[in-house]
């Protein structure tokens, strides 16, 4: 039992683990997935679908740097896209907005990814307190 409690505890806090660049490029490109209520099953099934539906390497770093490349240089309203041929995989980040709050510049971003047979869209604020030159993510819930 207290094998089964520690691979859990494990398993949960490697999903809870912090990350500091676009929240699309390390989220699961399934736009199927059912995130019901938190409790262990569904906490597991999270687990695994990010894990398996995750973009590969080459086309996550694509997107990322898509993504910083966008947010530094296009106006709202512009697009970027960009291609990882070695995975097949493909997507798209569209500036929506740009606002500023208190000292904060904030820009909302979609990012629309293809890989495999899924696609997903994802809508993301990237907030910097220094002018462009770090940034940090948080997901969009509106």
């Amino acid at each position: 039992m207290f094998r089964i409690i520690l691979l859990s505890s494990v398993l949960l806090l490697g999903a809870c683990s912090t990350y500091h660049g676009p929240t699309s490029s390390n989220m699961s490109v399934n736009s199927n997935a059912t995130y019901k209520p938190n409790s262990l099953g569904n906490s597991f099934t999270r687990i695994i679908e990010n894990t398996y539906w995750r973009l590969p390497p080459g086309a996550a770093n694509k997107h990322t740097q898509t993504v910083y490349f966008t947010i530094n240089n296009l106006q709202d309203g512009e697009l970027m896209t960009w291609q990882d041929s070695a995975s097949s995989t493909s997507g798209s980040i569209k500036i929506l907005m740009t606002n500023s709050y208190g000292g904060t510049y904030c820009r909302l971003l979609n990012s629309q990814v293809f890989y495999k047979h899924k696609t997903r869209n994802l809508s993301e604020y990237a907030c910097s307190i220094d002018k462009g030159r770090t940034w940090t993510f948080r997901p969009y819930n509106g």
